[in-house]
């Protein structure tokens, strides 16, 4: 009677790979141990895979040192001398030295090799795109991918910033690191760690996310999957629809449509409904070409940070003609510099991150205007949006908040080198954006939020300089050279589309500008 095997030949493989790569649970190591004795394709499986590898060891020097003996050596005088084996012997006892001497080495050399060759002989399931900061590896091996390089079965870690990968039937995703996940197929992803935000068109219907608790299957969908350190997940889906089983709970499977989203619990399993945050994923890598950047290109500006994301994640882009370009600095955080804004990305300014222009813009005319939005997420105390510096004292301007009391504040240099400040007299709202604008006009300087005049002084104009140093999110040191030694004044949120003009903006541009809002958000590269 022909026997059945107990494993696919498939699976037999896939489970023999986990043990000698190590990976492989107690329970997995004992289910290899029961078929090897009861299942001869089994074994014989296993032993390909031991010869492959004392090969491999062979071949790249593992055991090139070395040598197995044709006859015995001789005895020492006064010991007993060994029985000299047939020649014959010596090739099955030097596969069984290499095989273990292989398994004492099998954490340093030969399993990455299989691992490897295992992922290169795979088929094709799509590729990567682009990135912004960060690297995109197989696990456990030193292969590092490249823009336009195939993406295989396997395994992957994405070290930080952002990488935009491509599947088979036209899926895009954007991944953020630090990300594990793994590619199980080109419509199989699992995601251990990390976000994506993915773009499914028609042919892709099906496509299917699996998280530690859940498992997420699209019907034509923009989505975002985020798996926190301690495990949790959230599914969240901006157009279309999805299908939400917990791998925990045995309910029946939960409908997300559009602007909906679901929390699934560690330890439970419960799927709770939460609300849709637009702001968690950022699902493009370019800015939105838009009435608001446009406005104020038309202005010529001095300077124009959007917060683009840069191709090596960390400089600052000025998008107007100057191209005073800047770098972020990185705090304590390892997460990306870059969020969602209020267009596009903007600058992430918690835990001590902020952007730093060495030769920052000047108003040489003696009139200014500065334009960002802003988002806090408390209110530090003295807590800074921008600020100049010159080794020889204050730069032209300073905008943050004043003090404890938390409202908005700004500082001008005028012509006669005197310092002229206003303050916002109401504490800024947390939690949510907001436009901000200074006008110094020649005959007065003015504080706009939310598009409406909220304080305003008398101010004869800044003072023209030539140089000064810019920070973004942080109080420079006096020699203008970096932050403010052992400072607490870091925002604390996020900041966006920041821009100095030559010239003063009148209040309805103000106010227009304060006006225009987002598109509707799309996963487009």
């Amino acid at each position: 009677m022909k026997r059945t095997a107990l494993l696919s030949p498939e699976e037999a493989d896939l489970l023999i790979g986990e043990v000698i790569d190590g990976g492989a649970s107690p329970a997995q190591q004992a289910q290899l141990a029961h078929l090897l004795a009861t299942d001869p394709a089994v074994r014989r499986t296993y032993l390909e895979h031991c010869r492959m590898e004392a090969s491999l060891a062979w071949e790249f020097g593992v055991l090139g040192g070395e040598a197995f003996p044709t006859e015995p050596s001789p005895a020492s005088r006064g010991e007993a001398r060994i029985p000299a084996l047939p020649v014959s012997w010596w090739k099955p006892l030097a596969w069984a030295a290499s095989l273990m001497l292989v398994a004492t080495t099998a954490g340093l050399f030969v399993p990455n090799l299989l691992r490897e060759a295992r992922w290169n002989a795979g088929g094709a399931v799509g590729i990567v795109d682009r990135y912004a900061g960060g690297s995109l590896a197989v696990s456990n091996t030193s292969i590092i991918l490249s823009p336009g390089e195939s993406l295989r079965a396997g395994e992957y870690e994405l070290s930080g910033g952002f990488a935009g990968l491509t599947l088979a039937q036209n899926v895009s995703l954007m991944m953020e690191g630090p990300a594990h996940f793994q590619i199980v197929s080109a419509g199989r992803l699992i995601l251990h760690r990390g976000k994506l935000a993915a773009r499914v068109p028609p042919e892709g219907v099906g496509f299917t996310v699996e998280t530690p608790h859940a498992q997420i299957v699209d019907h034509g969908t923009d989505f975002g999957v985020d798996v926190s350190a301690d495990r949790t997940s959230e599914i969240h889906v901006f157009e279309g629809e999805v299908e939400v089983q917990s791998l925990a709970a045995t309910t029946e499977p939960l409908r997300l449509g559009t602007a909906q989203a679901t929390r699934v619990d560690a330890a439970s399993g419960s799927l709770s409904g939460i609300e849709l945050d637009q702001e968690r994923f950022l699902r493009s890598f370019d800015e939105p070409s838009l009435p608001y950047s446009r406005k104020v290109k038309l202005k010529d500006p001095v300077a124009y940070y959007r917060m683009a994301i840069s191709e090596d994640g960390l400089t600052l882009l000025d998008r107007s003609t100057h191209s005073r370009h800047g770098r972020i600095i990185r705090g304590d955080l390892d997460l990306p510099p870059m969020v969602p804004g209020r267009f596009g990305a903007s600058l992430r300014t918690e835990s001590k991150n902020f952007g730093w222009v060495s030769e920052g813009p000047t108003s040489e005319s003696g009139l200014l205007t500065l334009t960002t939005w802003i988002y806090a997420n408390t209110r530090v105390r003295s807590a800074t949006i921008a600020h100049t510096q010159t080794p020889a004292g204050p730069g032209q301007f300073r905008l943050g908040l004043f003090g404890d009391q938390g409202g908005l504040a700004v500082e001008v240099l005028d012509l006669s080198g005197q310092v002229v400040r206003l303050n916002d007299p109401s504490p800024l709202p947390l939690g949510t954006w907001h436009h901000v604008a200074v006008v110094a006009d020649g005959d007065f300087l003015a504080l706009y939020r939310g598009g409406e005049r909220v304080a305003r002084t008398a101010c004869t104009g800044v003072m023209p300089l030539t140089t000064q140093s810019l920070a973004i999110g942080a109080e420079l040191r006096p020699d203008s050279a970096g932050p403010a030694p052992g400072t607490s004044r870091f925002w604390d949120g996020r900041i966006d589309e920041f821009a100095v003009l030559n010239a003063p903006l009148e209040p309805a541009e103000i106010t227009a500008l304060n006006q225009t809002t987002p598109p509707n958000r799309r996963n487009k590269k």
